[in-house]
């Protein structure tokens, strides 16, 4: 089911790392100054982020396929004149040049491929590109047989009767729950065991375990994969690390988080 109404949401580009000026962006808005909780300046510098990468996307970066077509035309044109030393250099420089906008569109198709077994030097884009088309159609609901036996097979209908239904799902005129539902469930573990899973981690912890996470599996709601924090973890790791203590301190987790 696609709705061509819908605001497309924000999804870091993995290619985007190969390009060095992407580092300036992060830190020109990493420096946005907020006044407010650990988590809500995490929460806005991540907001300003999106919107400075989004314009430079657009202004600076550009579509990969037009500058690989663009490429390969100025090499095709080059090839057709005179093997001079300048048309050589020139070729093989705008030849180099193809190869990184190559590897970047590869590395295009490998995040959303999300084949995370295929090796991060492995080229094969065409493989990837198939693998996204099918885990879309695999994901598209095409028609919804109604109670009366009847079929919807227009996206809005589909989506509208999603909508009905889980809302209808989770009301009730008149819950009933049981009382000392606290006793259902016998404690697991320890109280050493509660004291260590509360205690507020260290900061070469919560770096651990993000440089362990898989670079390009599939992002959270704020649009950034794993490998956005350790890409530019000398930027962002410290509002990162006191975010995270911050919430193990207070208990408390922002919407934008969760």
């Amino acid at each position: 089911m696609e709705n061509t109404n819908l605001l497309k949401p924000f999804r870091f580009e993995a290619m985007w790392t190969r390009d060095k000026s992407s580092k300036e962006v992060i830190e020109s808005a990493w420096q946005t100054r907020v006044d407010d909780p650990q988590s809500l300046k995490l929460a806005k510098k991540l907001d300003a982020t999106r919107r400075d990468l989004k314009r430079w996307n657009k202004s600076c970066f550009g579509s990969s396929r037009e500058r690989i077509k663009e490429l390969e035309q100025k090499i095709a044109q080059i090839q057709s004149l005179e093997a001079t030393k300048e048309n050589l250099e020139l070729e093989a420089s705008l030849s180099l040049e193809l190869d990184e906008w190559l590897a970047r569109e590869d590395l295009k198709w490998k995040q959303k491929s999300r084949e995370i077994w295929i090796r991060e030097g492995d080229q094969n884009t065409c493989f990837f590109h198939l693998s996204t088309l099918i885990r879309r159609r695999r994901n598209c609901i095409q028609e919804i047989k109604l109670e009366d036996g009847s079929w919807i097979n227009d996206g809005e209908d589909i989506q509208k009767y999603f909508i009905k239904n889980f809302k209808a799902l989770y009301q009730t005129g008149s819950p009933n729950i049981p009382k000392n539902l606290e006793n259902l469930i016998e404690p697991c573990i320890s109280n050493f065991e509660n004291e260590e899973l509360c205690k507020v981690p260290m900061r070469d912890e919560i770096r651990k375990v993000i440089f362990e996470m898989k670079s390009l599996k599939a992002s959270g709601p704020d649009g950034f994969p794993a490998l956005f924090y350790k890409h530019y973890w000398e930027t962002v790791g410290d509002q990162i690390v006191s975010a995270t203590q911050r919430f193990f301190r207070d208990g408390r987790l922002l919407k934008e988080f969760n």
